[in-house]
């Protein structure tokens, strides 16, 4: 018994689970539908306060009727009779006033939209108060049950104005619930337009960066195959080799210049400095040096030439003492005199030579077609390598940016309860949001644009009372 009876309870659970009301999924809809139900939502609301408008206005067009016969027949009325002769004057000259003032208060046109109109019935009612407070306060002796009864009708004008005013509380409520809902909207559609303009150009640095990457591997294989050739040709590698030799060839050289012009100039100093102080000719000595100075090792013929007509006087200053040769250099130098000018000679033409044979292969070699390439390839690759680079940084910075924007979105949509106290749009339209802004591309939740993060919105229903 006991066993069938828990089959029972068991049976029962699953049957009422099976039955249960389910919780509807959150609903996503894009922007243009939100603008779609707030413009119902808005034209709702309108129809709704026309319709507590309506009555008020009514009733506030009759009163107003009524109390511009009453006081403009007020002159005709009989009064209360006999009064002091002062208070006659005072209400003689105050009634055409009262009357007048009644007149311009009630006699405005009337706007038959609510919010124009609750304005234009507050001003009447401002304006029939003043005239009450200002020429009416003297006829009240004059005309008593006249301006009780006159009394009567601006306390029933302000009475429809109280009654009009929790509308038009909660039109303006509504009013500033739809201008957010619209500025949000405006919101979400510029960040979701900036953020596809962002993905787009994402999309386009991505596809430079892949179009970059196949054209980088594309040059770096020309490149290889170049060297390829480049390595098997073997008269393109011996004249390299011979570039490598004659470039060594023509320092060396330029080396034994070098050290033989600094010796001569050091020697020539001194001849010049003997000659200066016993006016000798040191002229010749002067421009020798002067040019050997300037052209240094790339000392000319012509050079050498005036080198050989004054070595014969340094020479003859040495062999008298008054140069002394102060190291070996000198010494090894000027030892053989004559054979100065022919070994400077033999040095710049051989560097000549050399020089000429090292232009002759670099030639040689800059004409060579696969090294070309493989120039022109390597230096085409250290561009794109440096356009990767840079299209990297800037598509970090725009997925950087993107993210932002999201986030951006996200909190706008992301709304902390569900149904707000005096949300328009309640019930299963309102369902709460799961991950802020889920479809960035054109839809968000429901949700998001509801409440504004728990604002109090106006209900669908009026006050009470005034359905």
């Amino acid at each position: 018994m006991e066993t069938a009876g828990a089959c029972d309870v068991s049976m029962l659970k699953k049957v009422r689970d099976l039955f249960a009301s389910q919780k509807p999924p959150p609903r996503e809809i894009t922007l243009d539908e939100v603008m779609v139900v707030l413009e119902e939502k808005e034209q709702s609301w309108r129809e709704e306060l026309e319709r507590g408008i309506s009555p008020c206005r009514q009733k506030f067009s009759e009163v107003s009727s009524a109390l511009l016969v009453r006081a403009a027949t007020l002159s005709e009325s009989e009064g209360a009779g006999v009064y002091h002769p002062k208070l006659e004057k005072i209400t003689r000259n105050s009634l055409p006033q009262f009357v007048r003032a009644i007149s311009l208060s009630l006699n405005r046109p009337v706007s038959s939209d609510p919010r124009a109109f609750y304005l234009g019935a507050t001003e009447m009612l401002r304006g029939c108060i003043k005239a009450i407070a200002g020429p009416g306060r003297y006829l009240g002796t004059a005309f008593p049950e006249e301006m009780k009864e006159i009394r009567g009708l601006v306390d029933e004008l302000g009475h429809q104005v109280n009654e009009m005013t929790p509308l038009m509380a909660e039109d303006k409520k509504r009013s500033h619930f739809f201008t957010r809902a619209r500025e949000f909207c405006r919101s979400v559609r510029e960040g979701q337009t900036a953020l596809a303009g962002a993905g787009e150009s994402l999309n386009q640095l991505e596809t430079r960066e892949r179009e970059l990457a196949i054209k980088r591997d594309e040059l770096a294989r020309e490149k290889d195959q170049c060297d390829l050739e480049v390595r098997k040709d073997r008269a393109l590698q011996d004249a390299l080799q011979e570039v490598g030799m004659l470039s060594d060839r023509v320092a060396g050289i330029e080396r034994e210049i070098h050290a033989m012009l600094s010796t001569i100039v050091h020697v020539f100093s001194k001849a010049e400095k003997i000659l200066q102080k016993r006016a000798g000719a040191e002229k010749e000595i002067k421009m020798a040096i002067a040019l050997v100075s300037s052209e240094g090792n790339a000392v000319r013929e012509e050079t050498v030439d005036r080198i050989q007509r004054v070595t014969p006087l340094v020479v003859s200053m040495i062999k008298t003492g008054e140069i002394q040769l102060k190291n070996q250099g000198e010494v090894d130098l000027f030892s053989s005199p004559d054979s100065i000018c022919p070994s400077l000679f033999s040095l710049v033409s051989r560097r000549k030579d050399a020089e000429k044979a090292l232009r002759e292969k670099a030639a040689f070699i800059q004409s060579h077609p696969a090294r070309n390439r493989g120039s022109q390839a390597e230096k085409i690759l250290v561009e794109i390598t440096r356009e990767i680079e840079e299209t990297r940084v800037k598509i970090r910075e725009t997925r950087a940016g993107m993210k932002s924007m999201e986030r951006e979105i996200t909190k706008k949509g992301r709304r902390p309860r569900r149904d707000s106290p005096g949300n328009p749009l309640r019930g299963d339209q309102a369902e709460n949001m799961k991950g802020g802004a889920r479809n960035l591309a054109g839809k968000i939740p429901e949700s998001s644009w509801l409440g504004f993060h728990g604002e109090n919105i106006p209900p669908d229903s009026m006050r009470k009372g005034h359905a």
